[in-house]
């Protein structure tokens, strides 16, 4: 199934904005977990591997590893609905995740109701 994933994030200790998101992207997935895992490693987990290339690559490359990501996301609750939690030592990410309605026909909504007139 095809997701939409709106990925946030903030720095340790503060309160996140969903105002303003860092990436939005369509994802492969057969759960919303893992949906929101793909997301982070597309969007944020492959960039932190370049950044650490200097640890060992079993440890750095867990971040680009979906399987990985997903036994580590945290399901939260926040005003913008239901959410994927990911921390680091001094940043969180957060992932809302939603069916997508790309390469399917939109539907069409046929009112009921009979006509006053």
């Amino acid at each position: 199934m095809l997701y939409t994933c709106t990925l946030f994030t903030t720095i340790l200790g503060s309160e996140p904005a969903f105002d303003y998101p860092l990436a939005c992207v369509t994802v492969r997935g057969d759960s919303l977990r893992q949906a929101a895992a793909r997301a982070y490693v597309r969007c944020v987990g492959r960039d932190r591997v370049r950044q650490r290339s200097h640890l060992r690559p079993e440890i750095s490359g867990l971040e680009a590893s979906p399987r990985a990501i997903a036994a580590s996301l945290r399901k939260i609750f926040s005003r913008i609905g239901e959410l994927y939690e990911m921390t680091g030592l001094n940043q969180s990410w957060f992932v809302k995740v939603v069916p997508s309605r790309v390469g399917r026909p939109q539907p069409l909504l046929l009112c009921c109701n009979p006509s006053p007139n």
